[in-house]
């Protein structure tokens, strides 16, 4: 009985870690905050989520802020960010996942008191200088604005 308790809680950080999703461990849905300083007011941040097809490996270079398309959600203060993220997609039983061969940088900004998700698909023509179709939802907008500013690092 000690041996399994001994394994039980050996695999509770790696669950935790796992079903946690960010880096910052987004704590019940709770955003991690990426700059230094007390919290402020909704009114006064933007809060990114990571949407369909979209893991964020750093938020302005800073590679402790990392998240998968479930569970990430971020506190960042106004103004220009920049994103490196790897995309992912399921294409049906018959071609499975397929992700990004590298990641991308995705520059952004963002406007204090809305929240953002960065959603990512496969194009049809997976030839085009980037194969993925990047789109924002703005919580000040009704519809999906194309992401045009983005740059793939090799």
């Amino acid at each position: 009985m000690k041996h399994l308790t001994n394994m039980t809680l050996a695999v509770w950080p790696v669950l935790v870690v796992t079903l946690g999703g960010c880096t910052g461990l987004s704590v019940a849905g709770n955003p991690v905050q990426t700059y230094s300083g007390p919290s402020r007011p909704t009114d006064q941040v933007a809060i990114f989520d990571c949407g369909f097809g979209v893991a964020v490996k750093s938020i302005d270079g800073d590679a402790k802020y990392t998240g998968n398309p479930l569970t990430c959600k971020f506190v960042l203060l106004p103004g220009r960010h920049r994103f490196r993220v790897g995309f992912t997609s399921e294409k049906g039983a018959n071609v499975g996942r397929i992700s990004s061969r590298h990641d991308y940088v995705v520059t952004l900004d963002l406007v204090a008191g809305r929240k953002y998700t960065l959603n990512a698909f496969l194009k049809d023509d997976r030839n085009a200088a980037v194969p993925w179709k990047i789109n924002l939802a703005d919580s000040s907008e009704k519809y999906l604005v194309d992401v045009k500013n983005v740059r793939e690092v090799r």
